[in-house]
């Protein structure tokens, strides 16, 4: 039986970077060096220094040479993450220098090691089978070298490491064995990786050389299928969607994401550190959905400060999309842009601030009597957002004023980008009322990780969905773990059998008459009434209390009793404060009845 095996994966990922993606190949089985001073060393020297002559002619020689003994030097004494960090600013930001200009005057400024403008002026290899010699050889004399399967190096840098695995192996072994072996014994090469892909080209996973196996990624989709500005219908966004899956995991990746564009923005915009002790990189998801962001902000003439709405299923890790949002408009989108992060609870709140904090996207001093950038109460709000301050963190009930009274324009800034999350909650009345008076040429984006039932009323506020990573999404890309329930009680008869049919073709209607909306309205509130009836809770709060109490018998493979442990969702908070008090009720009632069996088998005995 034919089946492929590596060196078959291997071939075909080389002639597709080759062919499609535009990279030179170079095998270095028979030219082990390739411009190397030793087998140890994991730069290309000659095009390095033969890029960054080209990359800035106006500097001496002197500089250069100075920036190639920068970024090629030992850093074994390091963490591998800070050595990691290190060099991946250096690459991004350029590595700072001091010369003498032509008018004998000292002038400071910066060697460009990658150009992040222009590809073209980038050169793009993918190296197969390069010999590496361990940075401590210890007791491997007989095999004192690893061999990567495939690096791609831009510039003579190894930025990204491929291992390629037999189609019939598992692709978690190349991460259990390859890749431990090589952050071991070959730690020079993992200072400047960007991202580890791992494939047996039928599956494929992606992810930072320190990610631990869960946070490996697929890279599934080359589009976000978020129908944006109604230029391709869902219908056809759908039959993109599907036909990507019909390609093969490692075509995928290597399109979606070696793209000589794809690759350089990747690397400059979607990478982050955080507390100097994990790499972070940028899913599938978050990397197209952020550019779609960024593409609405620069198509933002004539869309009355929307947006749209970045819709990504709970732990999608949107706080970090929304790092790499601000981040990426800082760096590439011309404007002195300031940020406000809008939240609806201290929790959020305090998690999202974290994250920007740790990452390093805001800096604090630590010396400062009061946060620079989250105003702890109203009026300290809006002294910050007449400031030129680059992030503001604020909970929305900040916006509030006294009754009778009229909340003031604070700017007429038109560079203040408002991210909202959980923007369904509170933004539509009052609070989020008050913010639009405050800053009325702000541009406004809405993050959510809820489906949003009323979408006319947030396409209002906030423009159409610019992206979209739905639950069904995150099960498919493995993600999140499926979600399997049954159905017990209580059952709702249904007089009207086409209601829910009429309701999502209403919902499916981008331009909604007042009668649809009418209509909307009636068959929503009917149903809404008949879910929130009172004898039906009841008989769910019974049902609640008579099976948990059963599953301490359940046990699983180890013989272990599984805890009891539920979530109980309710369609409003009204709703749930009433399912909790007719679960109180329910749980004593079922106490007095086994209390009485009780009794009853002690006289019997």
């Amino acid at each position: 039986m034919a089946f492929l095996n590596e060196s078959h994966v291997e071939e075909a990922d080389i002639q597709f970077f080759e062919l499609v993606l535009g990279y030179q190949h170079k095998n270095a089985w028979e030219k082990q060096l390739m411009g190397r001073d030793s087998l140890k060393d994991v730069v290309l020297k000659d095009d390095l220094k033969i890029a960054l002559k080209r990359l800035n002619p106006n500097l001496p020689n002197a500089c250069i040479e100075y920036a190639v003994e920068e970024l090629c030097k030992s850093r074994i004494s390091m963490t591998p993450v800070m050595a990691n960090k290190e060099v991946y600013e250096l690459i991004k930001n350029g590595v700072a220098v001091t010369f003498t200009n032509s008018e004998g005057r000292e002038e400071n400024g910066y060697v460009k090691v990658l150009d992040f403008e222009n590809k073209d002026n980038n050169d793009f290899l993918v190296v197969s089978q390069l010999s590496i010699l361990y940075q401590n050889i210890g007791d491997h004399h007989d095999k004192p070298t690893r061999r990567p399967d495939l690096l791609l190096y831009i510039n003579g840098l190894p930025l990204v490491m491929i291992e390629l695995k037999n189609a019939t192996e598992k692709v978690k072994t190349g991460y259990d064995k390859n890749l431990k072996d090589y952050k071991r014994d070959i730690p020079q090469l993992f200072w400047y990786n960007c991202f580890v892909c791992i494939s047996n080209g039928i599956q494929t996973r992606v992810g930072s050389f320190n990610a631990p196996w869960e946070h490996f990624f697929s890279w599934v989709k080359l589009k976000d299928t978020a129908v944006s500005n109604n230029q391709k219908s869902r219908l056809e966004i759908e039959q993109e969607s599907q036909s990507d899956k019909k390609r093969l995991s490692l075509q995928l990746f290597s399109e979606g994401l070696c793209k000589k564009e794809n690759l350089l923005d990747y690397f400059e915009n979607f990478v982050l550190f955080h507390k100097n002790k994990v790499k972070i990189v940028a899913k599938n998801h978050q990397f197209l959905g952020v550019n779609n962001a960024i593409e609405s902000l620069k198509a933002k003439e004539g869309k009355q400060g929307k947006l749209g709405v970045f819709w990504h299923t709970q732990g999608s890790g949107k706080s970090y999309s929304m790092i790499f949002f601000t981040r990426k408009i800082e760096r590439k989108v011309e404007g002195d842009w300031s940020f406000l992060i809008i939240t609806d609870r201290t929790d959020l709140d305090d998690q999202i601030y974290r994250n920007f904090q740790e990452t390093e996207t805001i800096l604090e001093t630590k010396d400062q009597k009061e946060n620079f950038y989250r105003p702890r109460n109203r009026n300290k709000l809006r002294d910050y957002l007449q400031s030129n301050r680059s992030h503001v963190f604020s909970l929305i009930h900040k916006f509030g004023i006294e009754k009778g009274k009229t909340y003031p324009q604070l700017t007429d800034r038109d560079n203040w980008i408002v991210i909202v999350d959980e923007a369904h909650r509170t933004q539509y009345k009052g609070y989020g009322e008050n913010m639009r008076i405050a800053l009325p040429n702000a541009q406004y984006i809405a993050f959510t990780g809820t489906p949003l039932l009323r979408s006319e009323l947030t396409k209002d506020w906030f423009g159409s969905y610019v992206s979209e990573y739905n639950f069904a999404q995150s099960i498919e890309d493995g993600a999140t773990v499926p979600l399997f329930y049954k159905k017990s009680v209580p059952r709702v008869e249904q007089v009207n059998e086409d209601l829910v049919g009429d309701a999502a073709q209403i919902l499916e209607n981008e331009n909604l008459s007042e009668e649809d909306k009418k209509k909307l309205d009636r068959e929503y509130t009917t149903l809404f009434q008949v879910v929130k009836r009172e004898d039906r809770l009841q008989e769910i709060a019974k049902h609640i209390v008579r099976h948990y109490p059963y599953r301490l018998n359940v046990k699983n493979d180890k013989g272990e009793r599984k805890p009891m442990k539920a979530m109980v969702v309710c369609i409003d908070k009204f709703t749930a404060v009433r399912m909790y008090e007719f679960v109180q009720k329910a749980q004593k009632e079922e106490i007095k009845e086994l209390r009485k069996k009780l009794q009853k088998s002690e006289i019997l005995k």
